[in-house]
């Protein structure tokens, strides 16, 4: 399934912008287009109508351990407002890797330190999400 989100979310943003993907380094900040907004919409209200009993919960963007680039608020707010168009959850947590670079196993991607950081900042947002 987090597969599917990864290729899910990877349609929203520019050919530019394909910089900070799992296993891909990080190379420069991602770019936001006219149409992100819409897609986000869009795409969220396709899950909605391909799956009407999921609940669609989506996350804030995350960086890893240093500095969010200021275009991630850009992309936070186009998540939120397509989730929520869509009757879902927008859950806007704070990067839990930010400062750890002892928690990431490279550029890009976490290690098991980094991925339980990551589990203990969800898990207190999604477990009421999950019992409703």
């Amino acid at each position: 399934m987090f597969s599917r989100s990864i290729r899910f979310c990877w349609r929203f943003m520019t050919p530019a912008s394909r910089t900070r993907m799992p296993g891909m380094g990080r190379v420069s900040a991602p770019t936001v287009n006219s149409s992100v907004v819409g897609r986000f919409s869009d795409g969220s209200m396709a899950l909605k109508a391909g799956l009407p009993d999921a609940k669609i919960v989506a996350v804030a963007p995350w960086w890893g351990d240093s500095t969010h680039p200021s275009v991630l608020d850009s992309i936070g707010s186009a998540i939120k407002d397509g989730v929520t168009a869509a009757g879902g959850t927008y859950l806007d947590i704070d990067d839990p890797l930010v400062g750890h670079s002892d928690w990431m196993a490279n550029a890009a991607d976490p290690n098991d330190k980094g991925y339980q950081a990551i589990a203990e900042s969800l898990e207190p947002k999604l477990q009421p999400l999950l019992s409703q």
